[in-house]
């Protein structure tokens, strides 16, 4: 029979060729996939010709940790269609890394300064060491440029640069009303309702207070008593027997998933129950109902100004970096 060492090695060796094998078989297909993009990107923007552009390496190291990272969180090797996006992003991501180094984003600020230092006073072991000798020393070493966390800050920051690199934001009505149209189902108000209740406090044992609560029903229906006149008969409720129109999700938080689908249903203007919910037993009447409906452009336009802010905030981006690749000739 196989051993436990001879299977878990195995194993190691399987993963290891098919790890391989989704490395070698697509990457050249992608490389030049990725010379094609940059070319029909400098193409486009009349860019400079190519002995005139920077050369640059395909990260493949890059491309290699990101096809681990999506197929250790996914459980599968990216498709042909998700690894394009995976190379275009490594490809991406070296170019704003680039342009933050040009920029000097990494001289100079706090967040990177402070883990230089730390990462310095790790590998020299001397706390007694001043933080400008040791930023120095780190500047010297490279590790701005292979510390990892370093890196992807770089390339956040870059982003914040290239999709704030423009004039203070001004939209047109005509802007807001075709957003609002193209995501009314993102601002549709759902469908809410306005009640009262009665509760009665079962311990876990609803079947305890059915005769309680039914009988306070019954003299609810036959008008023997108000509904504050019940609220009295019943138990006390914390949060109230009365309230504003809730959705159902709202409904839901305070009363659990059972309750808040019950009352959407019910019929309006008469009492009902015993309805249950994570509190206990209810008998509720339904005040008011209003349904779903789609919202005007008034209610909701701060939030389609933050929509159309953030699309023109993308757009500067892919913007940008469709000018970075403009600069940059791709060897194989």
């Amino acid at each position: 029979m196989m051993t436990t060492r001879m299977m878990m090695t195995t194993m190691t060796t399987t993963t290891d060729k098919r790890r391989t094998r989704l490395l070698r078989r697509p990457l050249l297909h992608f490389l030049l996939l990725g010379g094609l993009l940059f070319a029909a990107d400098a193409l486009q923007l009349g860019g400079l010709r190519q002995d005139e552009r920077t050369p640059l390496e395909m990260p493949t190291r890059r491309l290699a940790a990101l096809i681990d990272d999506w197929t250790l969180t996914v459980g599968r090797p990216p498709t042909q269609r998700e690894l394009e996006a995976l190379a275009m992003r490594a490809l991406d991501e070296e170019l704003l890394y680039r342009e933050a180094l040009r920029l000097g984003l990494d001289r100079g600020d706090q967040v990177i300064r402070a883990r230089l230092i730390r990462n310095m006073r790790f590998l020299e072991g001397n706390r007694n060491a001043g933080e400008e000798e040791l930023l120095k020393r780190a500047f010297e070493l490279g590790l701005q440029r292979s510390d990892q966390v370093v890196r992807r800050y770089l390339v956040e920051q870059m982003k914040l640069v290239a999709r704030s690199q423009d004039q203070p934001q001004f939209f047109q009505e005509r802007e807001l009303l075709e957003y609002l149209a193209l995501h009314r189902e993102r601002f549709k108000q759902p469908a809410r309702v306005r009640l009262s209740h009665v509760f009665f406090d079962d311990r876990g044992d609803c079947d305890r207070v059915q005769a309680r609560s039914r009988a306070v029903l019954d003299r609810l229906r036959r008008g023997q008593v108000s509904a504050d006149q019940a609220t009295r008969q019943g138990d006390p409720f914390p949060a109230g027997h009365h309230g504003p129109a809730r959705t159902r999700r709202e409904w839901e938080k305070t009363f659990g998933p059972d309750f808040a689908g019950r009352v959407m249903g019910l019929e309006e203007g008469r009492w009902h129950g015993p309805v249950s919910s994570v509190h206990g037993c209810h008998l509720v009447r339904i005040h008011e109902r209003i349904e779903a409906r789609y919202a005007s452009l008034e209610e909701v336009r701060q939030q389609v100004l933050q929509g159309l802010g953030q699309r023109r905030r993308q757009e500067r981006l892919q913007e940008f970096l469709q000018e970075l690749r403009s600069r940059y000739a791709l060897r194989m």
